[in-house]
């Protein structure tokens, strides 16, 4: 597949965009298998290994800890950073101690430990069965979800007490690790904000406003931060080319995080094949002062195409997404009308007496493309242990004056009762940006195998481009189903099966500049 897309003034500006061989390998494990272990990354050298065992508890991921390091819990003293807790019965009460270290600097939950009283220092191990420790993880989830806005950030681990024998069942303590929140700041169920003082978790008094300020200071500073460099590359790959603009967020601090990317990493994700018989999406992969890019530029250096920056400091994925376009000369298509159905609009364009040079957008290859880079990009954060949802968000730029085409029956349909859509201007990103708890949300998949042996995620795909029709004119509510002998098939069932037959074989799309956008800049 090429996604080179340089303007060449001989052929109308057509940018190439070549053939499109799809799927997406697997990172595999150094078990063999493809999940993801959470003591010991898949890629994580010696080196980092040695890294994380060498800062305190207080401070590891507590998927980092392990049933060696239980003999350090006797050096620490509950206070600022650690506290202790013989067993857990209620989750708003486990919510309070958590959303304190969010709302602080941090620190270590250990549950299943006796405290003196006199030192604050563990007296001794109170372990609990297998089961019960799991439940003990069941129960932080729901504390956080049910008790503290918005969720905070942890990681919960269940460790094995060896000492007490084989025989002994009740044999495992739980460690929830908590960074300090990025996103707070976190307000518990009861109306109040916890804060850690000394060892213990205190309200934060409505009075202190010193303590409030800070707390909504450090995360407006983020979102700002986050909001002015999607801002920044959306203004900079904004070329005149209609694209798809995608933001998307992995939380730098999230659960279960056992390591960060490298830049080899990102690359060999990147540049991955898709299956053993097909290309890569990108050929092209570097560093710049802040991220990892990949682009796809079919060996031109200047091309314009397909862009996926990973700006890894704050988690922010950013991706440009070419549309496919065609423009309709007053009685036929410039290139590649059978290209998903394209040439089934030309009656109706005869028909309606539409004016010479009207540009039609093509979304479904863009959305094609779209759940392609959304997989990379779990697969991505599935090798770091990454627990957390990803937050999207979209725009389509340089579309004014043109007509967005999604070749389904009920498209049809609808272009036959009211007329065709067009864009009469660009509403910018579906959600606004310096609130990413609001943007559209979906998991890290550890599924492999999603549809027909493809690794793309048409779900998380499906949910942001539904949002992205709507905003230039289309029905987010038209199913996207089959034409021709699929006609009974609808949504994503029916777009799963056309990436399939996409798959199977080779096709190319071309996009170019729209008249329209360049008029707009002048």
């Amino acid at each position: 597949m090429a996604l080179a897309l340089v303007p060449v003034r001989a052929i109308n500006l057509v940018c190439y965009l070549g053939y499109f061989l799809l799927g997406l390998m697997p990172v595999p494990c150094r078990d063999g298998t493809g999940e993801t272990a959470l003591d010991n990354s898949p890629q994580a050298t010696n080196a980092e290994v040695r890294k994380r065992s060498d800062l305190p508890l207080y401070q590891r991921a507590a998927s980092d800890i392990g049933t060696a390091d239980l003999t350090g819990l006797k050096e620490l003293q509950e206070g600022w950073f650690i506290e202790f807790k013989e067993k857990v019965t209620d989750p708003s009460k486990l919510a309070r101690s958590i959303s304190s270290f969010a709302n602080s600097h941090g620190g270590l939950l250990v549950i299943g430990v006796k405290e003196e009283q006199k030192t604050r220092r563990m007296a001794d191990f109170a372990p609990m069965t297998k089961e019960a420790a799991e439940a003990c993880i069941i129960r932080a989830r729901e504390a956080v979800t049910s008790h503290v806005t918005p969720p905070a950030y942890y990681d919960a681990h269940a460790v094995e007490v060896e000492s007490l024998g084989a025989d002994d069942e009740a044999r495992w303590i739980v460690f929830i690790s908590v960074p300090k929140g990025k996103t707070g700041p976190y307000l518990h169920s009861s109306g109040c904000i916890y804060v850690r003082v000394g060892d213990a978790s205190a309200p934060c008094a409505l009075t202190d406003l010193s303590q409030h300020e800070r707390l909504w200071e450090e995360s407006l500073h983020r979102k700002k931060r986050l909001k002015d460099r999607v801002e920044h590359l959306s203004e900079q790959f904004q070329v005149g080319i209609p694209s798809f603009h995608v933001a998307i967020l992995a939380d730098a601090d999230s659960p279960g995080r056992s390591k960060k990317c490298s830049f080899e990493d990102f690359r060999a994700i990147a540049l991955s094949s898709h299956r053993s018989s097909a290309g890569a999406i990108f050929d092209h992969v570097q560093t710049l002062d802040s991220s990892f890019l990949a682009r796809r530029t079919e060996k031109l250096i200047e091309a314009n195409g397909l862009v996926w920056d990973y700006d890894y400091r704050n988690g922010l994925h950013f991706v440009k997404i070419p549309i496919a376009t065609h423009i309709w000369l007053g009685g036929e298509f410039d290139n590649r009308p059978e290209l998903f159905g394209v040439s089934s609009l030309a009656s109706r364009l005869r028909k309606s007496e539409a004016a010479e040079n009207v540009m039609v957008l093509n979304l479904l290859p863009a959305l094609f493309f779209l759940s392609i880079v959304i997989r990379k990009v779990q697969s991505m954060h599935l090798l770091e242990g990454y627990e957390g949802d990803l937050k999207l968000n979209a725009k389509v730029v340089d579309a004014k004056g043109t007509i967005p085409f999604l070749g389904t029956p009920m498209y049809y349909s609808e272009i036959d009762e009211i007329g065709f859509p067009y864009v009469m201007r660009e509403v910018g990103f579906v959600n606004k940006l310096d609130n990413p708890d609001a943007w559209i949300k979906f998991p890290v998949s550890r599924e492999k195998d999603l549809m027909a042996g493809l690794e793309v995620d048409v779900g998380a795909a499906f949910a942001v481009f539904s949002r992205i029709a709507q905003s230039i004119g289309i029905s987010r509510y038209l199913s996207l189903g089959m034409t021709g002998s699929n006609k009974s098939l609808n949504g994503v069932e029916s777009l799963a099966n056309l990436f399939a037959e996409a798959h199977s074989t080779g096709f190319s799309f071309t996009s170019q500049n729209n008249i329209n956008a360049e008029k707009k800049r002048g």
